[in-house]
């Protein structure tokens, strides 16, 4: 009987960090900006990989959330932006994600527009 991996499996989670300027209101929302493990596994269950960073498709905000979880056989450091945006390291390799559904709005600072202004898909 083959054992299913079931996800990421997270280790650790730490308080956010903001690396922009003091007194910015983003500053506030990033110290207020909490996720569970629960929560983190879910961001990841909701993202998509990428080959490369998908920094374009996302707003690149100074707030991230990092920690560590299992995955693969591995344990991996991860970090999650406030846009949606993540990146796992283990050793050597980097594996990037980006979550753009709608159930990744809860989980972030500020949620994806495809980087449309109006909130508009583009056809």
């Amino acid at each position: 009987m083959a054992i299913v991996d079931a996800g990421p499996q997270v280790i650790s989670v730490a308080l956010p960090r903001y690396d922009g300027p003091p007194g910015d209101a983003l500053q506030d929302a990033c110290q207020a900006w909490e996720l569970s493990a629960q929560q983190v596994e879910r961001f990841f269950q909701l993202s998509e990989p990428y080959s490369s960073n998908p920094y374009s498709g996302f707003y690149q905000l100074p707030c991230s959330v990092s920690g560590e979880l299992q995955a693969e056989g591995k344990t991996w450091t991860f970090e999650i932006n406030g846009g949606g945006t993540a990146t796992w390291r283990a050793k050597e390799e980097t594996r990037y994600w980006g979550c753009s559904v709608e159930e990744c709005g809860p989980l972030v600072l500020m949620p994806t527009d495809s980087m449309n202004p109006d909130g508009v898909a583009q056809l």
